[in-house]
């Protein structure tokens, strides 16, 4: 009984406090790998591939928590190889499109494609008007450095895997929707410009050529940011909503590795300051903070 009494008072006198901000500290710190899932085609291909010749690419699944794995893919673009998101598929190591690569069988992404097409607008202002700076932008295999005849890829890719046909169409239509607004003064697009094929969560999309200019923003986004509050399909971007999304993330990224361009014709490095995003970090991890009741 006394030895009760006397266990209960120091529990009284315990500092709960110190071991709340103790366990906040600890979880704010702590490290959670980030793996990073993509298909990719098995070989590269030195030119673009027919529409004949999709069909026939053979893919394989690609997962991966080390932190190169964005310059990874920019080797792969420039050896041509061919993207695809992950689907359902009976030998992970070996598929090709025929009934794989379908809307049915789509499970998830961390990539989400744009295109321009036969442009004006040069990747310089490009990279200059958007708010929401692509993680890689890469000239096509049909780019002219002419006007009217520029074409550009733009992959927005994401910490967190966008699941299902319904995120990704939400998601895409949110960046869809704002880059329509930030380019508008210097280009305006329609669904031929800026490609309504790649809305297709079953799109495959291929690299370009080994000298193709290519810029990699070192930069991954959180994929809230991009789903506005009340779901809305296809609508411009409001705002104040999106700044509303972007508050309510809780998530905070830890990040030590600066931004690197990589490009056959320009050096300067791009900054992102005004965005809710994250950077590539050495580690590729993140930290999440979680909210403790005590």
């Amino acid at each position: 009984m006394f030895l009760g009494t006397k266990v209960w008072k120091n529990i009284q006198n315990f500092d709960f406090s110190l071991f709340k901000r103790f366990v906040i500290s600890h979880l704010l710190t702590k490290k959670i790998i980030m793996n990073f899932n993509y298909s990719v085609s098995l070989q590269g291909y030195k030119e673009k591939i027919t529409v004949e010749g999709f069909p026939k690419v053979t893919y394989k699944k690609k997962s991966t928590n080390e932190d190169t794995y964005l310059d990874d893919i920019c080797e792969e673009i420039k050896s041509g190889h061919v993207f695809a998101h992950i689907y359902k598929v009976n030998n992970d190591q070996r598929f090709n499109a025929s009934k794989n690569i379908t809307k049915l069988n789509f499970q998830f992404t961390h990539i989400i494609p744009m295109d321009l097409d036969s442009v004006s607008i040069t990747m310089d202002e490009i990279i200059e008007l958007l708010k929401n700076q692509p993680t890689i932008i890469y000239t096509t295999f049909r780019h002219e450095d002419k006007v009217n005849k520029r074409r550009y890829r733009l992959l927005y890719v994401f910490n967190n895997p966008i699941i299902g046909e319904e995120e990704y169409l939400r998601v895409y239509d949110a960046i869809e929707s704002q880059i329509y607004e930030d380019l508008k003064d210097k280009e305006v697009l329609n669904e031929k410009k800026l490609d309504i094929n790649m809305r297709k969560c079953s799109q495959v999309f291929i690299g370009s050529k080994s000298d193709c200019d290519l810029i990699n923003n070192y930069t991954t986004y959180d994929k809230r940011k991009f789903i506005s509050i009340n779901g809305s399909n296809r609508t411009m971007v409001d705002n104040v909503k999106m700044d509303e999304v972007n508050n309510s993330i809780e998530m905070t990224i830890e990040t030590n590795k600066e931004n690197k361009t990589i490009t056959s014709k320009k050096t300067k490095t791009k900054t992102n300051n005004k965005l809710n995003s994250t950077k590539n970090s050495n580690s590729n991890i993140y930290n999440t903070p979680f909210l403790l009741f005590f």
